[in-house]
């Protein structure tokens, strides 16, 4: 469902959009609501990645390879 939202932005940064949208053949109220949609899709991909990264930090990672020498005998003293 679309809502209809209000906004105070300064003249000349109105003049640039309305420029923007105009030459991607859109409105101004469809380039602001496209802009909108890929800022909080792009929050949305980094707070799932945030999410992966620290879930694979809890899990940690097999690199593979085998412990052959215990940690006492590496330090021996």
């Amino acid at each position: 469902m679309k809502r209809k939202l209000t906004l105070s932005i300064d003249h000349r940064t109105i003049r640039a959009a309305k420029l923007l949208a105009a030459g991607r053949g859109v409105s101004l109220s469809e380039f602001l609501a496209q802009q909108i949609e890929i800022i909080v899709g792009q929050e949305e991909a980094c707070e799932r990645a945030k999410r992966q990264a620290l879930g694979w930090l809890k899990t940690g990672f097999h690199l593979g390879g085998a412990m052959r020498l215990k940690r006492d005998e590496c330090h021996k003293r």
